[in-house]
């Protein structure tokens, strides 16, 4: 994932990091969750960050947990979205 984050990406290749970040969270913890927060805030997105704001509403207590997380993440990074 660090490799990832410091390579430039096409939009096709950033959907599909952000749909495959989006799948993790409800899979619990996991190691490499720093990780995929460092991701998701180069891969950020406006759409990205409505679909985590999606989670945070319906998805479980963890899984909110991770996406806030991951949103404060993004947040924190880039004010411009």
């Amino acid at each position: 994932m660090r490799a990832l984050a410091q390579q430039t990406l096409t939009p096709n290749q950033i959907t599909t990091i952000q749909a495959t970040l989006l799948e993790t969270l409800p899979r619990g913890r996991r190691a490499e969750f720093r990780d995929a927060c460092r991701l998701a805030r180069t891969t950020d997105s406006h759409s990205f960050r409505k679909q985590l704001r999606t989670l945070i509403e319906l998805g479980d207590p963890d899984t909110q947990q991770r996406a806030t997380w991951m949103l404060e993440g993004c947040e924190r990074t880039s004010s411009a979205m």
